[in-house]
């Protein structure tokens, strides 16, 4: 296809995003060094970052690769409204928001300029991983996220597609990518098992740099862990508090992998099932 096709998959913390051309996928990771590091020295936090990061083997593994782009950034979380008040707090999280997706939007067009500038507008299709309303994340976090998304979303329709070809300007749902890469109960841990394994038979993807580094280090991109699940205490009727009844092991997978597989199956998405089922009446 010779479309340029972008899946975008953004947090705060690490924005994984994925051009599609031909069959052909590069990465781009916009990533906050200072989830790194737990110091809360104001002048020495930088530098522990830097150093967490020379030593961290997922990193280390990327940064050479010809088609990622890994862009760091530094950004101090945000204290809560009962720290600092209600109006410093809503100040802080909008600089915030505004300054972030400017970083998003100048990284996605600094590759688009570089690598597909001979792409014409009307053949680029981007698409955003829509809000999970019902995850672990729901409430402020998600109403933070949908600001932030806002605000990338407002430089794209108007600086980018100057309010045109919004035909192209797309979101989906995340149980959809699920559904389309093998189940909708498909954890992190799932997603990267499908992409290391090309469930999807990406013709392609045998020669992507990425998939070759994980799918030769695969175990150094996750770890097992325990979570502990509960059920509630009750006495009658009433809820007096939860009780631990075993614990579930479960596989999570390290940062930036799992938010950059996120939008590359997004863009394949588009490649695979918008495009080529003629989904683009919907």
């Amino acid at each position: 296809m010779n479309k340029l096709l972008i899946g975008i998959d953004l947090s705060k913390n690490s924005t994984g995003i994925v051009f599609r051309y031909n069959g052909i996928s590069r990465y781009l990771n916009i990533l906050n060094k200072l989830v790194f590091t737990h110091s809360k020295d104001k002048i020495k936090k930088s530098q522990i970052a830097d150093l967490a990061i020379s030593k961290n083997e997922v990193l280390q593994s990327l940064i050479n690769l010809n088609n990622i782009h890994i862009i760091l950034f530094e950004s101090d979380p945000i204290s809560p409204p009962s720290h600092i008040g209600i109006n410093k707090w809503e100040q802080d999280h909008i600089k915030s928001c505004v300054l972030h997706s400017k970083l998003v939007f100048t990284e996605i067009m600094n590759i688009i300029n570089q690598y597909y500038k001979h792409i014409e507008i009307n053949d680029i299709t981007i698409c955003f991983e829509n809000y999970s309303y019902g995850s672990k994340n729901s409430g402020d976090q998600t109403i933070q996220l949908i600001e932030l998304t806002a605000f990338l979303k407002y430089n794209i329709c108007t600086s980018f597609f100057n309010y045109n070809n919004l035909q192209n300007f797309l979101i989906v749902a995340s149980p959809s990518i699920k559904m389309y890469v093998g189940s909708g109960n498909f954890d992190k841990y799932d997603l990267f098992n499908a992409y290391i394994n090309n469930y999807k038979n990406d013709d392609l993807l045998i020669n992507d740099p990425l998939w070759q580094v994980l799918r030769k280090n695969n175990g150094i991109y996750w770890k097992k862990k325990e979570k502990k699940l509960k059920k509630p205490k009750k006495i009658g009727n009433k809820k007096i508090g939860y009780k631990y009844i075993n614990n579930l092991e479960i596989r999570t997978v390290h940062t930036p992998i799992s938010d950059l597989l996120d939008a590359y199956f997004i863009a394949l998405w588009l490649d695979d099932v918008y495009y080529k089922k003629n989904l683009t009446g919907l």
